[in-house]
């Protein structure tokens, strides 16, 4: 009889397996990757927190333009928001190259031609 501890590491792991796209023996990296769901829900993130982070940039530049009447820009803050932006660029960027490398030219073809191809833009 096996413990029932082991029965729930085992059951665990199928699942951790399952959700990081790694249940397939099969697969190389980059499909495990690129088909996993993790990988989808680390991009669907990133999204959301880079659309937050634009609008809570955009209201900061508005409030502090209004405080500062006639002053130029903050080059601290600029710089803090491109160090910001450019993680984000360097994600999708990484993510694009992923995605490419799998697909090949089925990215620019497939079922989502026109929604890769507009990410591409």
């Amino acid at each position: 009889m096996v413990p029932a501890q082991t029965v729930r590491q085992k059951t665990l792991r199928r699942v951790v397996d399952h959700f990081l796209g790694l249940d397939k023996k099969s697969r190389s990296w980059l499909e495990c990757t690129v088909l996993s769901p993790a990988f989808s829900a680390l991009a669907n993130f990133v999204i959301l927190a880079n659309s937050c982070y634009m609008g809570i940039e955009a209201a900061s530049q508005v409030r502090y333009a209004v405080e500062h009447i006639g002053e130029g820009p903050n080059k601290q803050h600029q710089r803090q928001s491109y160090q910001v932006e450019l993680i984000f660029t360097t994600f999708y960027a990484l993510e694009l190259a992923l995605k490419i490398g799998y697909f090949k030219l089925e990215f620019f073809r497939g079922a989502e031609a026109g929604w890769n191809n507009f990410i591409f833009l």
